[in-house]
């Protein structure tokens, strides 16, 4: 996900830094002028932009580093909450229950909030839940 990141930024300095490239190559290939048109310009009314192409670029950076920082804090946020898990057997039906963290919970196994890895034999399925469910 970083590298996705660093990666957008890279390609944005890099257009920044190729556009001023050839803004300088335009000011430096232009045929210098008489001194007599120098002394006495006559005004020129340029419309006035209300934002310019850089303040664009950086607008854009901020908030794509914005999105993907409120991305990663959402994903840690979800992967850190505490599921209930019950393992049941398929031939006998017995089961048992055990607490992880949704992060920690792979295909066929799972670290308790203990620290012990369960891992499922394929006859046993895992229900997981939010809540944990009321002793009868």
């Amino acid at each position: 996900m970083i590298t996705k990141i660093l990666f957008t930024i890279g390609v944005i300095i890099a257009g920044m830094a190729y556009a001023r490239y050839r803004a300088q190559q335009g000011m430096l290939d232009r045929p210098s002028q008489p001194r007599e048109k120098l002394v006495n310009p006559a005004p020129v009314n340029k419309p006035k932009r209300m934002f310019s192409v850089a303040t664009l670029a950086g607008a854009a950076v901020v908030v794509m580093i914005l999105a993907s920082g409120l991305m990663l804090y959402q994903s840690w946020v979800d992967s850190n909450k505490v599921v209930y898990i019950k393992v049941v057997e398929a031939g006998s039906g017995a089961s048992a229950e055990y607490q992880a963290y949704r992060g920690d919970i792979d295909d066929r196994s799972f670290t308790t909030t203990d620290g012990r890895l369960i891992t499922l034999a394929t006859t046993e399925r895992m229900e997981t839940t939010l809540n944990p469910r009321p002793q009868n």
